[in-house]
């Protein structure tokens, strides 16, 4: 019961940060710092939580530095392309990091950059975006993680 408590805490902390960032992300093209500092605080409890919750020995370092490398890495490539990524998108990422396992992540991140990628392509080909054309990343990444979470038996449907 505890462990279905803490899950339940964890997807509401995943999803009550993206949905709302995500249509923001779609109407504005921007997130509100204040928002990635909300949803960083809902998903350290959630991580601190679900941690007491495993008891000694379960938690490690290195498990969840895995989880947090998709999101670094993308850190990575947003300060490489002179802050062309928005800052919210790395964050987000980083959050995934903070509430899920590290397949869990990698996955919907790989996923997420295959979707970007595939509607960026069609908007070029049919002339409706150019190479300077901002596309919105958080709700590529809610349908990917939507998905990954659906593909890996976490919801039970």
């Amino acid at each position: 019961m505890e462990k279905m408590i803490i899950q339940t805490a964890v997807w509401a902390a995943a999803y009550g940060f993206l949905i709302p960032a995500a249509v923001r992300d779609m109407k504005e093209m921007s997130v509100p710092t204040a928002w990635i500092f909300r949803g960083a605080g809902a998903a350290i409890i959630c991580a601190a939580l679900r941690a007491a919750a495993a008891g000694t020995g379960t938690w490690s370092l290195s498990a969840a530095a895995g989880a947090l490398l998709p999101g670094a890495f993308f850190a990575t490539i947003s300060f490489l392309s002179r802050d062309r990524i928005g800052a919210a998108d790395p964050a987000a990422v980083l959050l995934l990091g903070l509430l899920f396992p590290a397949r869990t992540v990698w996955v919907a991140f790989f996923a997420s950059m295959i979707l970007i990628s595939a509607a960026s392509l069609i908007l070029i080909a049919f002339r409706r975006a150019g190479t300077k054309t901002k596309i919105p990343y958080l709700p590529f990444l809610t349908v990917a993680l939507t998905g990954t979470l659906l593909a890996t038996g976490i919801f039970k449907i």
